[in-house]
């Protein structure tokens, strides 16, 4: 069984062609992500978020969708920065469209590779801009206007990515549910109540 914990995210990689994902989810006791949608709302505490830092060195790669670039504008690194064999990864999933160029996860930093922008091949057009600042892997044929996010984990597995710690959002994290591709939740369940008209549940 303790053989098995250590090559877990391996072992699963190896058996599916894709990368073990782990998911990362907040929300409050009433099961909001956010008291409104379009805006950055911190709902854990610095320990929790010190956590998720950790949670960033055990995995090859950092993902999150589009609507958390937009809004968050996240950096995505592990900080205080720490020594790793291999680059690390920050990936964006676009389900249609592309985000901004200039947004935090696109500045280059020291040990990690250029991000990494995950798009379906029927919307090249769209996301010429971003290949000046990021490595655009464009997922499925000419005619897929919707990112495969089961294709699109198989690409980055054949790029050398064994394992993905997901950071959301609720968009990108629900839709990895529904399709099986989430190995492993971490939940954080914060003490604050949202309900409101505007909230945007889980």
């Amino acid at each position: 069984a303790a053989a098995r914990t250590l090559v877990e995210a391996f072992a699963r990689a190896v058996r599916t062609r894709r990368p073990f994902l782990a998911l990362k989810m907040a929300m409050s006791l009433d099961g909001y992500i956010t008291s409104r949608p379009g805006v950055q709302e911190w709902l854990t505490c610095e320990a929790e978020r010190a956590y998720v830092r950790d949670l960033r060195i055990a995995h090859d790669a950092v993902m999150v969708g589009a609507g958390t670039v937009r809004v968050d504008d996240p950096q995505l690194t592990v900080r205080p920065p720490h020594d790793r064999a291999r680059a690390y990864v920050r990936v964006v999933a676009c389900e249609t469209d592309a985000v901004p160029a200039d947004r935090q996860i696109f500045a280059a930093v020291e040990g990690y590779d250029p991000a990494i922008v995950l798009a379906p091949a029927g919307a090249r057009e769209r996301f010429a801009t971003l290949e000046r600042v990021a490595r655009v892997v464009y997922v499925g044929g000419d005619g897929d206007a919707r990112l495969d996010l089961g294709a699109a984990l198989r690409e980055l597995y054949a790029l050398g990515v064994q394992s993905v710690l997901c950071e959301g959002g609720p968009t990108l994290g629900a839709h990895l549910v529904a399709a099986g591709l989430v190995d492993r939740v971490y939940w954080a369940i914060a003490p604050r109540l949202l309900a409101n008209p505007q909230a945007v549940p889980v």
